[in-house]
């Protein structure tokens, strides 16, 4: 019995003392994780970020557009009469000069024609010979019945030989009129033969021909295309209504063309339709490009970037210090933390670790962004130019958070970043 007694009382023991080591074990492991958060609020890392200072230039706003180019001058050759083409004096691609013979149609019929035509004109002419050989006759007949003796002539000899001189002027007049007549005829014929022959209208670029020899075109056959060769070519495009008092017929503006170099290209207004076009509310306008060596073709589209407003100053930040946000856009503004509050004992630490001056602490600023550019993107309200910005790393800050500035890609250390090594320790200028 008293050995049970002693057993019982030597396991209650052996468990007290169980009992007694994890309570000691539990109070030590509580003070080592009070002992950390202590030191873990004693020591905040740095985000190392990229910063820059917002800075002020002149934007001028550009609108994107596509332009299509038109020749000066262009035509669709066709013939006006039908007939089969005797013979073609130009090629596909070819340039033809002002006036030069690009197809001719068989005239063999109208050659015959306008032979015909020609004789009548002389057979015509013969004839108004001959009538003024009977008006001269006539005149002088009158006149030597006027010089004989009253007595020898009747009244009547010289009433006929009046009516005789008349008559013979009227023959006259209505064969000079069969004359002009029949030079009518051979004008007409002449012109329905050089109907049969298309002549080129000005110095020009042929296109694909649509025609050879033998081949019968019916009236108004479309067989060839002429663009004009010239050093400028037109370019249409279309600006946006609210844009439309800007231009003007005069106006020269630097628009940016690929095909004709990579510089800014000048581009003057010729021409501004009179209304805007229903279906998109723009307006057409008509520009004239230098074109030297030829690169633009008609039909083509190009694409230009024209100005539509004067240039004007605005603040620019990089587009990594941006944060584009559901209720409103905004920046983290880097700035040396007030040397005031709680947030100063624990700069002070910080600092310290970095040498002389205030920690420089991130925080978020809601701004009002323009367009992006390629220089970055414009903020029209809420910063103001020199102010410096969180760029690259700016995804990692949150409101209130210790900065650590790092140089960018291929450039010196950032103002206010300190001087010697960073390492790991937070804080800086």
């Amino acid at each position: 019995m008293q050995g049970r007694i002693r057993r019982v009382l030597a396991l209650g023991a052996l468990f007290g003392g169980l009992a007694l080591v994890a309570g000691g074990l539990a109070l030590f492991k509580r003070r080592a994780l009070a002992a950390a958060d202590a030191q873990a609020g004693a020591y905040e890392p740095a985000e190392a970020v990229e910063v820059v200072a917002a800075r002020e230039a002149a934007w001028t706003p550009m609108a994107d557009l596509v332009g299509t180019v038109f020749s000066r001058r262009a035509v669709q050759l066709s013939n006006e009469v039908p007939g089969r083409v005797r013979a073609v004096h130009v090629a596909s691609g070819q340039v033809v000069e002002e006036g030069a013979v690009v197809l001719e149609l068989d005239d063999a019929v109208v050659r015959a024609e306008e032979g015909a035509a020609a004789a009548q004109v002389e057979v015509a002419a013969a004839a108004v010979g001959a009538g003024e050989a009977r008006l001269r006759l006539a005149e002088v007949s009158l006149r030597r019945l006027e010089r004989l003796a009253r007595d020898v002539t009747t009244e009547l000899d010289l009433d006929r030989a009046r009516a005789e001189l008349e008559q013979a002027k009227a023959d006259r007049a209505r064969l000079e009129a069969e004359v002009r007549l029949a030079r009518a005829r051979a004008a007409e014929v002449a012109a329905r033969r050089a109907q049969r022959t298309v002549r080129a209208p000005f110095r020009a670029r042929a296109g694909i021909l649509g025609a050879h020899e033998g081949q019968f075109l019916p009236e108004g056959t479309a067989f060839l295309r002429l663009e004009e060769l010239t050093d400028r070519v037109f370019l249409d495009f279309a600006i946006p209504q609210d844009h439309a008092d800007k231009a003007r017929p005069g106006l020269v503006i630097q628009g940016e063309c690929p095909l004709l170099g990579p510089g800014p290209t000048p581009i003057e207004v010729v021409a501004v339709d009179a209304a805007v076009a229903d279906a998109t509310r723009n307006l057409r306008v008509r520009a004239e490009v230098r074109d030297p060596d030829g690169r633009l073709r008609a039909g083509m589209f190009v694409p230009i970037r024209v100005p539509i407003d004067a240039p004007r100053t605005h603040v620019f930040v990089p587009a990594t210090a941006v944060l584009r946000q559901p209720h409103a856009d905004a920046v983290f503004v880097v700035a040396p933390e007030a040397p005031a509050g709680g947030g100063a004992a624990a700069g002070g630490a910080a600092g310290g670790a970095a040498g002389e001056g205030a920690p420089l602490r991130a925080r978020t600023r809601f701004v009002r962004l323009g367009p992006a550019t390629d220089d970055g993107v414009i903020v029209l309200e809420g910063l103001a130019a020199g102010e410096q910005v969180a760029a690259t790393g700016a995804f990692k800050l949150r409101d209130g958070a210790l900065v650590r500035p790092v140089a960018p890609a291929g450039a010196g250390a950032p103002a206010g970043a300190p001087e010697g090594p960073a390492g790991d320790a937070p804080g800086g200028r």
